[in-house]
């Protein structure tokens, strides 16, 4: 669990993070019909995560929005300053296999990724 982030819970904040690169996740919904509809998510892995102090937040976290990452150009090492809101969320397998045995708990994330800054090399903090 990301302790640091939930100090934070709905807080807007600004945030710096080395960008590694783009995955898809799979998320499965239910549709009126009972059908399961299953949509990729494209998203952004970050590596140490801090806030605009410095304050270390956590070794990694995945991010949405990665159109603003990609309309930048960033590419994998790169320092990227951006604002999002922290926020909670459930993490486990809701899944019906009964092999899989992951534990279901809440956990922090980033939502509302914007104004992003790009810097190759060296920080600038505004």
């Amino acid at each position: 669990m990301r302790d640091k982030l939930k100090k934070h819970l709905n807080q807007d904040m600004t945030f710096y993070a080395k960008f590694k690169n783009y995955g898809v996740r799979n998320i499965q919904m239910e549709t009126k019909r009972r059908n399961l509809k299953v949509t990729q998510v494209e998203r952004v892995l970050l590596h140490d995560l801090c806030d605009i102090n410095g304050d270390f937040m956590c070794d990694h976290i995945w991010v949405s929005n990665s159109s603003l990452f990609k309309n930048q150009n960033v590419k994998d090492g790169d320092i990227v300053q951006f604002k999002a809101i922290v926020d909670s969320y459930i993490k486990g397998y809701f899944g019906k296999k009964d092999d899989r045995n992951t534990v279901i708990k809440l956990d922090y994330g980033l939502n509302h990724v914007r104004d992003i800054k790009i810097y190759q090399g060296k920080l600038k903090i505004d």
